[in-house]
């Protein structure tokens, strides 16, 4: 196997863990914020290698500016006489300069989120046997000015919903099966040794494809950890090389070369490894076919496929683009999925897929405590907050923190929890939004997931209480079954509280929540297709589920359009989205019903119609129809359904004459029946 000769390094200040490399050529307008980006990141034993390949924009100076700044983290690195000599050989002169135990790589036109090396650096230290981690990123097209931005922000959709290890070769079959999902160099973390052994990168790719000739080396040989977390953003502008090869005849030309060449040298470098994996040898076979079929035939239909999408995309207007852009985008990720699938089945058949029939070997961890963040946002709530508090205090269940979120009360509710706070100082924290606003519900959640400690997080409503078991129940689901990120159970409709304290008769209280398979574990998209669809099938309240805190930020947490209604839904459809679930057939929440909550004032003012068609519930379904769009278009069920569900507001008229007809058929029906 060749090996790179690493250079001894420098006797370091403090000690590096990872060693960061960025190549950069002609990047100046963008490599101020890629370098921020790792500078803000929170894990701190970093050094950052700037490799000039030869730029000649004023970036060299930008880079010296930073190597001034911080000379014991950054450092800047160019060939002989600063020449370009291109990507392979730019990585592989930062790769034997590098000082970690660890190398990651971020281009100079993109960005890494705050939390991207922490989580990567935690999986390899705590996994011995991990040799690369990979997650992936958000397609980046807003850090354009509104008026010139050409599409939406976006992500691909997770082919398996938790986290897993690929073991080799079985991270190059998916890579040669679904082509779509090749990750990029700035979603990996490797291990240094182990890149340094492989030979590093191809000096013979300059250009291009320099990234996937070293991932397939690293995973035909080597056990990789894909960590479901969009942890980088992927700037999507006219100067950069994907989009210059699709809009330029001259670069895609050279593009499919490039992708040729490439071809040609994973069909070398597979036969020569000694690798003789039986479905690995299949897929190379085909590989094998196509590049010995690809000459001059198949050029002339690529031309004119690329002479007509240009031509398209300088026609269309602008709103007509981004409409084609997402509809060729969930064309690709159904045949991504579709080609997930059939890898799958032909693992299935050779015994190497999980119990779900999926790639890859589930990331379990047994024996992590599952500690809870209870949130408690509240607006002027005085009247059942302590209640609400009492029964977190009284949980069987001990591994918890409470916040208390300050939504801009006025009453007294802030010096009661700010009482609360000061009583438990190592339980309980409050905390309220700058200048003490009020900034509604999904903000007031946000701020309370984003402050958390917690690897797991639920709610609690300031007018609700939790069972005493309540916490213990889901703590337990979460251990037995170590691949949900989701736990749900039933809530009582609490209609009695009104006469156990005296305040007068009230209904019999009603046990609602979802219809399900008790007690297993669910994969998506099931749950949220059983509540749009079943009558009967409630989604849950906030204060019945707990989920994975750090999966539901790296959604997005809560769109924050939602500031009074549906917030709560829509997370719980994101996360039924992307997680595994288990849902519990006991009750373990009271959810009071009195007309000073949220709902029952919004239902007297008409905002709110439980049950009926109302402008909130078509704001929400309108939200969610865009997210399954963008974000798991693979999920092709719910194209119908949500049309279906959305029918009133492309027909008002008819909408508004059937609902006078049915609200006069119950009232004839009610009138017979007495």
């Amino acid at each position: 196997m060749a090996t790179l000769t690493a250079i001894a390094p420098r006797e370091a200040e403090t000690e590096v863990t990872v060693s960061v490399i960025m190549i950069f050529r002609d990047a100046a307008a963008f490599m101020a914020e890629a370098i921020e980006s790792v500078v803000s990141q929170g894990f701190t034993g970093w050094e950052l290698l700037l490799v000039d390949d030869g730029s000649q924009d004023g970036g060299e100076l930008i880079a010296a500016g930073y190597a001034t700044r911080m000379p014991s983290q950054i450092r800047v690195l160019s060939h002989p006489d600063r020449t370009n000599q291109g990507m392979s050989a730019s990585r592989n002169l930062g790769l034997q300069a590098a000082r970690g135990r660890y190398v990651a790589f971020l281009d100079a036109d993109d960005t890494w989120l705050p939390q991207r090396l922490q989580r990567h650096i935690a999986i390899l230290e705590r996994m011995p046997a991990v040799d690369m981690v990979q997650s992936e990123l958000v397609h980046w097209y807003s850090w354009e000015e509104p008026g010139q931005c050409k599409d939406d922000d976006y992500v691909r959709p997770f082919l398996r919903p938790d986290d897993h290890l690929l073991r080799p070769p079985d991270g190059l079959l998916l890579a040669i099966a679904v082509p779509l999902y090749s990750v990029g160099i700035c979603n990996i973390t490797v291990r240094r040794h182990v890149l340094l052994e492989l030979g590093g990168f191809e000096p013979r790719f300059r250009a291009a494809f320099e990234d996937q000739a070293a991932l397939a080396k690293i995973y035909l040989h080597c056990q990789t950890y894909v960590l479901q977390a969009h942890l980088a953003r992927y700037r999507r502008h006219p100067g950069s090389w994907t989009r210059r090869a699709k809009e330029g005849r001259a670069l895609a030309s050279a593009a499919a070369s490039a992708r040729k060449e490439f071809h040609r040298w994973l069909v070398d470098y597979v036969d020569g490894s000694g690798v003789q994996d039986p479905l690995l040898q299949a897929q190379m076979q085909a590989l094998r076919d196509a590049v010995r079929d690809a000459g001059v035939k198949a050029a002339l239909p690529r031309r004119w496929r690329t002479f007509i999408r240009q031509t398209v995309m300088r026609l269309f207007p602008a709103a007509g683009k981004r409409r084609l852009l997402r509809w060729n985008r969930r064309r690709e990720f159904r045949a991504a999925r579709d080609q997930y699938r059939d890898l799958c089945c032909a693992l299935q058949r050779a015994g190497r897929t999980d119990d779900g029939g999926l790639l890859g070997s589930p990331v379990v961890f047994a024996s992590a405590p599952v500690d809870v963040s209870v949130i408690m946002i509240f607006h002027n709530a005085s009247r059942f907050m302590d209640e609400a508090v009492q029964s977190v205090l009284s949980q069987t269940y001990r591994d918890w923190e409470l916040l208390l979120v300050d939504d801009g009360s006025s009453d007294d509710s802030t010096s009661l929890a700010r009482h609360y706070a000061d009583k438990y100082p190592g339980r309980i924290r409050y905390m309220d939004h700058p200048g003490h606003v009020n900034r509604g519900t999904g903000p007031s959640r946000n701020l309370g997931l984003l402050k958390a400690r917690g690897r797991y997080a639920t709610f609690l409503d300031a007018d609700d209480i939790y069972l005493p078991e309540r916490l213990a129940r889901h703590a337990e689901a979460l251990v037995a079954n170590p691949r949900a990120k989701l736990i749900i159970s039933k809530e009582i409709y609490w209609y009695q509280w009104s006469r156990e304290s005296g305040s007068g008769r009230a209904r019999c209280d009603e046990v609602i929540g979802p219809i399900a398979d008790y007690g297993t574990l669910i994969d998506p998209p099931v749950l949220l297709r059983a509540a749009l669809t079943r009558r009967g099938a409630a989604m849950p309240t906030p204060s019945s589920i707990t989920f994975d805190r750090q999966l539901a930020l790296d959604l997005g947490a809560i769109p924050e359009r939602f500031v009074s209604q549906y917030e709560d839904q829509a997370l719980t459809a994101k996360l039924m989205l992307a997680a595994p679930a288990v849902v519990l057939e006991a009750p373990l929440v009271r959810y009071r019903q009195h007309p000073e909550s949220l709902t029952h004032r919004l239902a007297s003012s008409g905002e709110y119609r439980p049950g009926r068609p109302h402008a909130a519930y078509f704001d929400y379904l309108r939200w969610l129809s865009e997210y399954v769009a963008e974000y798991v278009a693979h999920f092709t069920e719910f194209d119908r359904v949500l049309r279906r569900k959305l029918w009133p507001t492309r027909h008002p008229t008819l909408s508004r004459a059937y609902e006078g007809a049915r609200s006069s058929y119950r009232a004839l029906k009610g009138r017979a029946r007495r």
